[in-house]
This record gives C-alpha cells, sequence and structure tokens, in this order.
C-alpha cells in the first residue's frame, strides 16, 4: 500500500493550537507597552506646547498671557476624562488639536491624549502652565513632568 507524504489533520490543528496559545501569551504582553507609549506622547505635546508659549511668553513679557491665549482661538479645555486628582483651572484652553499664539505653533496631539494650556498666577505672576494626560488614565503631567 503507499502511503502520501504530507501532514495529517490532527498535526495541522496541534500547530494552530500552539500558534493560538503563543500569540495570545505575546499580545497580552503589549498593554503595558501602549500605555507607555500614550504617555510619551502626551508629555511630548506637552512639552511641544509648552516651547510655543514660553517662546511667546518670552518675546512678549510686557503682554497678558491670559489674554493671549483667550484670543489665540483655541477652545476652553475640556476636564470631563481628565483624572479628578488633577487640577482644573477655569482659565485653560484645549492645545490637543493644532495650535499657535502669536506665531509659535504646535502640532495634533495623539487621539488618546489630551493637552490644556494657561496662565498660572498661583506665584502672583503669570507663567505658562501645561498639563497633559492620557485618556481614562490616573496620570496627569504639568509641564512634562509626571504628578
Amino acid at each position: 500500500m503507499k502511503r502520501d507524504t504530507g501532514f495529517t489533520l490532527v498535526e495541522i490543528m496541534v500547530v494552530i493550537a500552539i500558534m493560538a496559545i503563543l500569540s495570545v501569551v505575546v499580545f497580552s504582553n503589549f498593554g503595558p507597552f501602549r500605555m507607555r507609549a500614550y504617555r510619551a506622547a502626551a508629555q511630548a505635546h506637552g512639552s511641544e506646547v509648552l516651547s510655543a508659549v514660553n517662546a511667546w511668553a518670552r518675546n512678549n513679557p510686557a503682554s497678558s498671557l491670559s489674554a493671549a491665549l483667550s484670543t489665540a482661538g483655541l477652545a476652553a479645555a475640556d476636564f470631563s476624562d481628565a483624572p479628578a486628582s488633577m487640577p482644573q483651572p477655569s482659565n485653560a484652553y484645549d492645545c490637543s488639536a493644532a495650535g499657535a499664539i502669536g506665531g509659535y505653533s504646535w502640532s495634533n496631539a495623539d487621539p488618546k491624549t489630551a493637552c490644556a494650556v494657561y496662565a498660572d498666577t498661583s506665584a502672583g505672576f503669570e507663567s505658562p502652565a501645561v498639563l497633559t494626560w492620557v485618556r481614562y488614565d490616573d496620570e496627569y503631567y504639568l509641564n512634562g513632568a509626571r504628578q
């Protein structure tokens, strides 16, 4: 009797089962790396916005940062998906989308991140401050530093 060469159905099913188990193990480990990437994107975007606003503030020391932000065409910041522990200043503007202040611009943020820029007056004078956070995460960053 002549035997055909090739794989049996059982052998193919065993290989598919092994591949499925390996893929579950590999893909379950990507979650933390994705979150770290979102956090890095939030920090990078916050730094970009802060650089643009600081450059404007250095070149316009006598001007009001609050007034410049309000006339820059930025929407009011939406803190609905921000961590509850994060400060939520009333004079904050959304900088998640591409924008500019006095010719100093920034690009779009990652859709999973959010960003707000405001004039911090807690020290008695106006200084730029940028809050960034990953949506649905419990961490936020103030001027690029994790809080």
